[in-house]
């Protein structure tokens, strides 16, 4: 009896392993019949043909095998986006694209508007894709992002901070530190910044008098001409200068005379902040990591 059992138990086994291959079969034949389809469009929608073509359906599979997006088209339509936005090719292309996705999952991102963030930090601050991805994952996670208006405020403001010498890593500690410190738009912040890099090249009476009350100004309007480390370095001097002065009437004028109403506005919590973001260095890339492990640790993922 425990013979006959055994078989019993046994063809039924075979019998559901079977199915299983069977059904596993007609999943895969609906996978692959799905990815043409998507490539197919793919094509249409980019015009890649051949070996191009190729390359984007290794990064369409490359995304999708990371749990990523819910099905071939929408990690398509996701690539098409970031390759739009972008211009990246190949793996910086897949590597880009997935963390759009993990920032649309986390923060609710939309992948064209995340693209076209990061693209203005990688363009104007010669930063890799994964470091541009990861600093706005780590300005959404330290609430630079309170008032929805952080994707904006990078595209918007990236060059004017760049023109200065200052970097990626500044440009964001500025946003985060204008957060914490309760300013009320992190686009103000942005915009004195923007006002600044135009009154400081612009050699009018106005700016060189609101120099000449801090430092010698023909050597300011030099500096900044100059751009890279020489401008960094008048930056945080004009910044500290202004930071010191005792009369906060005097400071406010010339505050404003050099990083225009925006400076007012903010009143005299913008010196502080841009003081205090000299020094600031953010690893993105482990931020990135960081939602990644707890993010996808399921099942499902």
């Amino acid at each position: 009896w425990k013979a006959v059992g055994v078989g019993a138990a046994m063809g039924g086994v075979a019998v559901a392993t079977g199915k299983a291959v069977v059904e596993a079969g007609k999943y895969l034949a609906e996978l692959g019949n799905d990815f043409n389809t998507t490539m197919n469009d793919l094509s249409a929608s980019t015009g890649a043909t051949g070996a191009e073509l190729e390359a984007l359906g290794d990064a369409v599979k490359g995304v999708y095998a990371k749990g990523l997006g819910d099905d071939f088209q929408d990690v398509a339509d996701g690539l098409a986006a970031t390759k739009k936005a972008s211009d990246l090719t190949g793996e910086a292309l897949e590597q880009a694209t997935a963390a759009g996705f993990v920032l649309r999952d986390t923060f609710d991102y939309d992948i064209s508007e995340s693209a076209r963030a990061a693209s203005a930090l990688m363009k104007n601050f010669n930063i890799s894709a994964e470091e541009a991805y990861g600093l706005i994952a780590t300005g959404a996670q330290n609430g630079a992002d309170k008032n929805g208006d952080l994707l904006d405020t990078l595209n918007e403001y990236s060059g004017q901070y760049a023109a200065l010498g200052l970097s990626a890593d500044q440009f964001m500690s500025s946003l985060i530190e204008g957060a914490d410190a309760g300013l009320f738009s992190i686009d103000k912040i942005g915009d004195a910044v923007k006002e600044f890099n135009i009154r400081a090249k612009d050699g009018s009476d106005s700016s060189r008098e609101a120099f000449a009350g801090l430092l010698n100004a023909d050597a300011m309007f030099e500096a900044f001409a100059a751009g890279g480390d020489t401008a960094e370095a008048a930056f945080f001097d004009t910044v500290e200068a202004l930071n010191a002065l005792e009369d906060p009437l005097q400071r406010n004028q010339i505050g404003v005379a050099l990083f225009g109403t925006q400076c007012e506005d903010l009143e005299a919590g913008v010196l502080p902040v841009l003081a205090n973001i000299e020094t600031a260095a953010y690893d993105g890339a482990a931020a990135l990591a960081q939602i990644n492990d707890v993010k996808y640790n399921d099942l499902g993922s």
